[in-house]
């Protein structure tokens, strides 16, 4: 059984028990709310890129997608290693809810990750030649969680989750919408909003705890962060139909 390529993965079955309190929606006040929308128009760019725009009408090449699913596989790869490589960085007895969302996130790249082995014999990161904005991209979580406070890379991580489940839904209501071979692609990465946005709600809703409990929290160092990683994601998808 082949399974679904999605950057986003599923974080809520990852979740400890402790930490469903956070899967709600947060405010339109929260930084989770002001980011997405102050890169609004970045969104919009990702969901008109020539790869999202083909396979919305069924007619994505079938080597494109499987362009960007080695590329996704080098960044999940990485990914895995940068949120482990973060663990390090943050005391469990100081932080432990900081500490256990983590270490969830590393606990669902770990068993998504398998399935580029599973499906597409991709053994690790080293087998994949990356292109400039994959390598790019993984470049940035690595430096946010190695010099930044750990708090600041789940503000780079937070696009991801919370980006692929927004272009699915706006692409699924379209009245053109007729993915064809796509279509258990798009219910996969859109399954419903608590289903799809539930870790992205996770992040926010836990990052603005971090704020109303004093944590440090820089707004301005957050919002770049945050922007960066929106930017190679809409670099990502336009590098796999190599758009200019």
């Amino acid at each position: 059984m082949h399974h679904l390529i999605s950057r986003n993965i599923s974080l809520l079955m990852y979740l400890p028990e402790a930490l469903r309190r956070l899967v709600g929606k947060p405010l339109p006040t929260s930084f989770y709310s002001r980011a997405f929308f102050a890169n609004l128009l970045t969104a919009n760019a990702v969901a008109a890129t020539r790869y999202l725009q083909s396979m919305h009408d069924g007619t994505l090449n079938p080597l494109d997608y499987g362009s960007l699913t080695i590329q996704d596989a080098y960044y999940c790869y990485h990914a895995q290693d940068t949120l482990k490589e973060l663990l390090d960085r943050i005391d469990r007895e100081k932080s432990p809810d900081l500490y256990d969302l983590v270490a969830s996130k590393a606990s669902a790249y770990d068993n998504y990750n398998r399935m580029f082995l599973e499906d597409w014999h991709i053994r690790d990161a080293e087998c994949v030649l990356p292109t400039d904005g994959t390598r790019a991209y993984v470049a940035h979580e690595q430096r946010v969680a190695r010099e930044e406070e750990p708090i600041y890379s789940l503000v780079a991580f937070l696009p991801c989750y919370n980006l692929w489940p927004w272009f699915a839904r706006q692409l699924m209501a379209s009245p053109r919408y007729n993915p064809g071979v796509y279509r258990d692609w798009f219910e996969g990465v859109y399954e419903g909003e608590v289903e799809s946005f539930g870790g992205a709600w996770a992040l926010g809703s836990f990052i603005e705890e971090w704020k109303d409990g004093g944590g440090a929290f820089d707004e301005s160092l957050a919002h770049d962060i945050y922007r960066t990683s929106m930017e190679f994601e809409l670099r990502m998808f336009r590098e796999a139909c190599t758009e200019e």
